[in-house]
């Protein structure tokens, strides 16, 4: 069976900053040839016309609809639940991380964090202050480093390492919308077909 390319982009409303927000999807979804031909024929026996109400495509072919509308929906939750994923870490609002974090990046992702250890001895015993130590460390790594390696990721691996590393078990991604539209390389079938 067939796969064609199919894409969502939902305004999902405005940052404080006034721009506008996004959440933007891709996927595909699998047509059998009689279900693209049904496409096909219908856009063509309504004049070129790709739009899925006006073509009538939820009663004539309620399956195909429903086929197109589901893999829609997917498509569209999935880019709401990674939109919210990198705006809730990129707001602070991910709490703890689900392992050892700054340990895990200092193994796998070249964290380091440089200091003078004079700087945490006690002046009268010289004995090094392990908890003012993790405390400035756990401050250079959640204020500097971790956004500054963040940045430097793909949308793919920052979402990838969000949701490797926090607990999004309680993102809610039920605040989506899309517009049901026919895949583009059918369309491009019809109108070929139609000259």
């Amino acid at each position: 069976m067939p796969k064609f390319f199919i894409s969502t982009n939902q305004n999902i409303g405005f940052r404080h900053s006034g721009g506008e927000v996004f959440a933007e999807g891709t996927g595909e979804v699998e047509l059998t040839d009689e279900e693209v031909r049904q496409l096909v024929e219908l856009i063509k026996e309504n004049d070129g016309k790709t739009d899925v109400d006006a073509l009538g495509l939820k009663g004539k072919y309620p399956e195909l609809y429903k086929k197109l509308d589901e893999a829609y929906t997917d498509v569209a939750f999935e880019a709401r639940y990674r939109q919210l994923c990198r705006e809730l870490f990129e707001g602070g609002y991910m709490g703890e991380p689900v392992d050892d974090l700054i340990k895990y990046c200092e193994d796998n992702l070249g964290y380091e964090f440089e200091y003078d250890e004079d700087d945490f001895r006690d002046p009268e015993t010289g004995e090094l202050d392990e908890e003012e130590l993790a405390d400035e460390k756990a401050d250079d790594f959640w204020r500097f480093w971790i956004y500054d390696y963040y940045d430097s990721l793909t949308e793919d691996e920052q979402v990838n390492f969000i949701t490797t590393h926090f607990d999004c078990d309680d993102i809610v991604a039920d605040d989506y919308d899309y517009d049901l539209v026919i895949p583009e390389e059918i369309v491009k079938i019809a109108k070929e077909e139609m000259k």
